[in-house]
């Protein structure tokens, strides 16, 4: 098992920092998804927001993981959501693999300690739910209302039907 807090991940501008000082303060919910495939992001662009709606009060960083890609790029992929929620990057994948993910999109919950929480594959509106309803319990604030009407169908990717690829010196995962 992976040193959750020794994993690394970029920010918007493509540091480099571990999870660890992420979560110095605040839980951590991240929403991971795969940048060989921004038309994922784009479906869950709503959750993303309400997810960080409700959170923002909360001693939580709400924020999106994009694998395969650096900082810059996360940033222009996640688009509207990169104006109102932390943007990450994981070029590698080796620190999703680290969290757990073993499809995506993916949403991870990192305490302080650091530690992963909860952590739920693909996107499945009960199963998203039940971790976002673990996380509110504890932050002692309301649950984010995921799954909500108009939310997409559940989907994933998984590993089994995904490979690395090199594309523009990326490393990104594809069906």
């Amino acid at each position: 098992m992976a040193d959750v807090g020794a994993l690394r991940i970029q920010d918007r501008d493509g540091h480099a920092h571990t999870v660890r000082e992420l979560t110095t303060l605040f839980d951590l919910c991240l929403v991971v998804v795969d940048g060989g495939h921004p038309v994922d992001l784009a479906r869950l662009e709503r959750v993303i927001e309400r997810i960080d709606r409700t959170l923002s009060g909360a001693d939580c960083t709400v924020g999106v993981l994009v694998v395969g890609v650096d900082g810059p790029t996360a940033v222009d992929l996640a688009g509207h959501a990169a104006r109102y929620t932390a943007v990450f990057a994981d070029p590698t994948g080796e620190a999703a693999a680290g969290l757990g993910v073993t499809g995506v999109p993916a949403l991870v919950w990192v305490t302080p300690e650091p530690a992963v929480e909860a952590l739920a594959n693909g996107w499945d509106g009960a199963a998203w739910r039940s971790a976002l309803g673990a996380l509110a319990r504890k932050l002692a604030w309301t649950r984010p209302l995921v799954p909500a009407p108009g939310d997409p169908a559940p989907f994933i990717r998984t590993r089994a039907d995904q490979t690395r690829k090199e594309d523009n010196g990326h490393v990104r995962l594809a069906s």
